[in-house]
């Protein structure tokens, strides 16, 4: 089972990403086993294998997010949700990503793309003193895959390993 220091994941100048080792129905209960999150705090959920192309992705996140209906399903408009959210007014946000290491399994360019708008969203939000996190999730026989992956884009990733 996974469980959050709630406090320390939640302050504005924590890390904004952090990769989750261990298998994914740990990862599933991990809210349930660390507790009360902060009132007021957003957590979603997205399902990396559903992720695999840019169709797919926008319709997981437009879904896990609840993006308004004139959501466009391309880079700009998840871009700019990202950074608005007022539809789910939260004091923080946390977004659960299970299986990261079938984000866009074949399509680099696509995996750089969604990470560079959460880690752009988890900027503004911090600058606005509101937390924005996202923890990933893989299995330990992926975690050198998943750490090469983000090492590419010059990532290192704090970790955090199932108890």
């Amino acid at each position: 089972m996974f469980v959050l220091d709630w406090q320390s994941l939640l302050t504005v100048n924590a890390p904004s990403m952090h990769l989750a080792i261990g298998e994914e129905n740990d990862f599933d209960n991990t809210i349930y086993y660390s507790g009360q999150p902060p009132q007021n705090t957003v957590i979603r959920y997205l399902r990396g294998k559903r992720c695999m192309n840019d169709d797919k992705l926008f319709q997981e996140i437009a879904a896990a997010l609840q993006f308004p209906w004139y959501f466009g399903n391309n880079w700009n408009a998840l871009n700019e949700c990202l950074r608005d959210l007022d539809w789910l007014e939260g004091s923080s946000y946390l977004i659960l990503i299970s299986q990261v290491d079938k984000i866009f399994i074949n399509d680099d360019e696509g995996f750089r793309l969604i990470i560079k708008f959460l880690n752009i969203a988890s900027e503004e939000w911090a600058n606005q003193g509101i937390p924005f996190r996202v923890i990933f999730q893989c299995e330990e026989n992926r975690v050198l895959e998943v750490r090469n992956r983000f090492s590419k884009l010059n990532l290192h990733l704090p970790e955090i390993t199932a108890t």
